[in-house]
């Protein structure tokens, strides 16, 4: 996972890269296995998923219902 995001303190104006932790998510690779693993992710960079604008991906199955996990869970709250 990466993240972009602005840091107007410091850099106004100049978009910001980072490269969010690689965690190993054992088998099986299921939606929500991979929703969780996302979810410590960005708990781990405290950023909750209200933050998160954009998900860029290949489209496969398990990638769309773990966003789609996430984006209920954040409606739930």
């Amino acid at each position: 996972m990466s993240a972009c995001y602005s840091d107007a303190q410091y850099n106004p104006g100049k978009p910001q890269h980072a490269v969010l932790p690689i965690a190993q998510l054992p088998f099986p690779h299921t939606g929500t296995a991979i929703a969780e693993c996302m979810d410590e992710c960005l708990s781990e960079w405290e950023i909750s998923a209200e933050k998160v604008m954009l998900v860029v991906s290949d489209n496969d199955s398990n990638i769309m219902k773990a966003c789609t996990e996430i984006e209920h869970e954040t409606d739930e709250d």
